[in-house]
């Protein structure tokens, strides 16, 4: 028919007679020739279809070329519009800001682990998911990162579980640092973990949530025991001496080279007496 009356247009009106132009149209099959087939678009329907709705639509032809005839052939068709049910898998996550954290050896640094930000985007193509905010409804935003086993710990040779002195807290959602190996200094440490959503759907995701810098800082010295032998002195024999330069133990052990400054008190003025800046003390 085609063939010899040229080409057809068509006009999809609802129950209500007016035109639709987006959620039904009508054109040529691009498998079979003179055929058209009827496209049923329910993301584009006006409005939210929370119980199924049926449309008796009618399907207007018109004749490009006799506009004599235009129109004058119809057909009518009934649809039913299903009720599509909520489904929040498209709910996504925004990464969260990293906490970049320094803690020393043999101390202890509690980061805060933010949580992603949801993403709520996909309503607008994906009618299942928009569904789910109509009629005063939504997708749960929260989530957790449920266990310690949901972190990893890179150094730069790889991702692995978390080492003991790293805890989490699932109940409390905390984190707690206690290095002890100076070992450890100078580390730069990517912390990651999986973020599990409470909806129902929606995709676990992982995420950086900390950098972590460990350094040794000494905080105190043990100095060397006080002499024990040599104490007695008599007058005009050969003087003593004192060396204090033993070794002074650092805490934490950070193996730092270090130079000995000494002051003294109760020396100065004694004509007996004398010290030099080394740490010797000759009586």
């Amino acid at each position: 028919m085609q063939d010899f009356c040229g080409s057809k247009s068509y006009t999809v009106k609802d129950s209500s007679g007016n035109t639709i132009t987006t959620w039904a149209s009508v054109a040529a099959s691009t498998s079979v020739a003179r055929q058209y087939v009827l496209t049923i678009d329910t993301t584009q329907y006006p409005s939210h279809i929370s119980s199924d709705v049926t449309q008796t639509l009618t399907i207007a032809v018109s004749m490009d070329d006799w506009n004599t005839n235009a129109g004058n052939s119809a057909s009518t068709v009934t649809v039913t519009l299903a009720a599509i049910s909520c489904d929040c898998s498209a709910l996504a996550w925004t990464a969260p800001s990293s906490t970049a954290i320094t803690v020393n050896i043999d101390a202890t640094g509690a980061p805060t682990i933010n949580a992603p930000s949801p993403d709520t985007s996909a309503r607008s193509s994906n009618f299942a998911f928009d569904t789910c905010y109509q009629d005063g409804g939504s997708c749960a935003t929260t989530g957790s990162y449920a266990a310690s086993s949901d972190f990893t710990y890179n150094d730069g040779s790889g991702a692995t579980t978390l080492p003991s002195w790293i805890t989490w807290n699932a109940g409390a959602q905390t984190m707690s640092i206690a290095p002890t190996d100076v070992n450890l200094a100078g580390s730069v440490i990517t912390i990651a973990a999986k973020y599990t959503p409470t909806a129902t759907g929606s995709t676990a995701s992982s995420f950086t949530v900390a950098t972590l810098t460990i350094k040794c800082v000494v905080t105190s010295f043990t100095r060397p025991s006080d002499p024990t032998s040599g104490l007695t002195q008599n007058i005009k024999s050969t003087a003593i001496k004192f060396d204090f330069n033993d070794d002074y133990v650092q805490s934490p052990a950070c193996g730092y080279a270090y130079t000995n400054a000494f002051t003294w008190t109760g020396v100065n003025g004694n004509s007996f007496m004398s010290t030099d800046s080394s740490g010797v003390l000759t009586v």
